[in-house]
């Protein structure tokens, strides 16, 4: 509903998970740092799959670092960041 409310139609979008799986609960820092990391490669590959022009939209604290490598990403909400460029593979 939120996403219609933005003028958002879910069928154009591209929605992708941080993560293949979780640690178990409860859930420690360290943990997901190290679930997002290992993830990562194939987060990415699957980035990498959608054009180039598409919008990317981090929601949440584990795509935020995983995109930009930042651990402490809370001074990012409400702000739009273009520091991140996704590495393209054959460039």
């Amino acid at each position: 509903m939120e996403l219609l409310n933005a003028g958002l139609d879910r069928s154009t979008l591209h929605v992708l998970n941080v993560t293949c799986c979780t640690p178990k609960h409860p859930k420690k820092e360290s943990d997901m740092q190290r679930a997002v990391m290992c993830c990562r490669p194939a987060f990415l590959h699957q980035l990498q799959s959608i054009p180039p022009e598409t919008p990317t939209l981090a929601l949440g604290k584990w795509s935020a670092f995983s995109l930009l490598q930042r651990k402490k990403t809370g001074k990012l909400r409400g702000f739009i960041n273009w520091a991140f460029t996704l590495p393209r593979s054959g460039k």
